[in-house]
């Protein structure tokens, strides 16, 4: 059974963790996600990745105005 893995995980602040990040660094899997405000450690990403995340709620807040505006989109 051939099993694909995402290239890509882009999630929210919550799920910002060093070793979830090696996990899947280890599997072939990048994680797109931003650090927390308050994170201790030093921030281990350089930005450039994070311009995904910043274009994606643009998108999800189109989407979320498309679910408030059924009744529009329908007729």
């Amino acid at each position: 059974m051939d099993i694909r893995t995402p290239c890509d995980v882009d999630w929210g602040q919550s799920i910002d963790s060093d070793p979830l990040d090696a996990v899947l660094r280890c599997r072939g899997t990048e994680m797109v996600s931003p650090h927390k405000k308050n994170r201790k450690k030093p921030a281990t990403q350089d930005g450039r990745r994070l311009r995904w995340y910043k274009r994606r709620f643009k998108v999800e807040r189109f989407f979320s105005w498309c679910e408030d505006f059924r009744r529009l989109v329908v007729r």
